[in-house]
């Protein structure tokens, strides 16, 4: 069985904060004509200095762009009409009309809309995507409210009604933005550049809550970070334990095996010891005689001790010192010598003393132990 990823032992994020939809009859709502080349924001504020009676700074205000940005769609309330509960915890805070605002085909059109004892008429004009005039009354008959509609839109007599049932509902997007829709109708998608110019809270309260959610996010990540840590670590501990239980075991067994290995690496080593013994015998006759035949007549071999196989060391002595040279020299030309050393030279009574250390090459005497198992055989 695979083990589970660790994202998916951590604790899932919280939800996402949800649109707050207030009733539209606390505002009067416009639309107005835009410099698509110019920053929208300034142009909608100098509109309603003269749309309202009331300054920007005692209105709960936005407003909805059009896609080409020509035009917008600016509503606006009093501020002591509206009531701003959960407004902080809210992901956006808009007039529960604009759910009937999404894109419709082109032509001259009036929809409206009962929902909670209140009326919305809406009154689309031409291929222009936003409605040319909204109301939203709680005490009017439908006749006389889409008539005060078109004509607030302009028109000369009343269009064809289409009446639009169903709830609104608005539901925040990950990437920021807002889809609000209404019965069958097309959704209304606010992009996430224009979610904060859509939304009627003041700009110092959004980019304060901007600041919160980064530093909530920020908060979120280190905490599913440090969630991540914690069972990593967990996970290496459990790892170090299973490790350890078989490194134990492993070292009880070789515990239990080593007289074994022991008496195995004996026999190893005497079998390897008489077959060197065997196939490496000391052949101190044979050097002597590969070294006799240049030897001076005045050099007189004291003693003779092997140094392992290929070695020899010789104490001498002659009545010549020269001769010493001489036989040094003599010893070096012989192909079965490997090295020659002469040393603790000493002179006393007219005799000199030496030793002479010689390494003889490993296959000096190969020839001779083939013919000795030859004529053994």
């Amino acid at each position: 069985m695979p083990l589970p990823k660790l994202t998916a032992l951590l604790p899932a994020p919280p939800p996402p904060p949800a649109i707050l939809l207030v009733p539209g009859d606390s505002f009067f709502v416009r639309r107005i004509p835009l410099a698509a080349e110019a920053e929208a924001k300034p142009q909608i504020e100098l509109a309603l200095e003269g749309l309202s009676p009331f300054a920007p700074a005692q209105l709960y205000w936005g407003a909805l762009l059009s896609v080409d940005r020509t035009s917008a769609l600016v509503y606006a309330a009093y501020r002591k009409r509206i009531a701003t509960d959960d407004w902080d915890r809210a992901a956006a805070v808009l007039p529960d009309f604009l759910a009937l605002c999404g894109p419709r085909e082109a032509g001259t059109v009036a929809e409206l809309h009962r929902a909670d004892g209140r009326l919305t008429a809406i009154i689309r004009t031409g291929d222009n995507p936003l409605p040319a005039a909204v109301l939203v009354r709680v005490d009017a008959t439908p006749e006389a409210l889409v008539a005060e509609a078109a004509a607030r839109a302009g028109l000369d007599r009343v269009p064809p009604v289409r009446e639009i049932t169903g709830e609104p509902a608005a539901n925040p997007a990950d990437d920021g933005r807002l889809e609000l829709s209404l019965g069958e109708t097309a959704p209304l998608v606010i992009a996430a550049e224009s979610a904060d110019l859509a939304d009627v809270r003041d700009d110092d309260f959004l980019e304060s809550r901007r600041r919160t959610a980064r530093r909530d996010q920020w908060l979120w990540r280190g905490l599913q970070a440090a969630a991540a840590l914690l069972l990593l670590a967990v996970l290496l501990d459990l790892t170090a334990g299973a490790l350890r239980w078989r490194t134990g075991s492993l070292q009880e067994r070789v515990l239990a095996q080593s007289p074994d290995v022991q008496r195995i690496e004996t026999a190893q080593t005497l079998v390897t010891r008489i077959a060197e013994l065997g196939e490496r015998r000391l052949m101190p006759m044979e050097m002597l005689a590969a070294i006799n035949p240049g030897r001076p007549d005045s050099i007189q071999f004291q003693r003779t001790i092997t140094r392992g196989v290929h070695g020899l060391d010789i104490e001498a002595r002659t009545g010549n010192a020269a001769d010493v040279g001489t036989y040094e020299n003599t010893l070096r030309a012989l192909p079965e010598i490997a090295t020659v050393e002469t040393k603790d030279i000493r002179a006393r009574d007219g005799q000199t003393s030496f030793v002479l250390s010689l390494d003889f090459r490993a296959d000096a005497f190969k020839a001779v132990e083939s013919t000795d198992e030859g004529g053994a055989l």
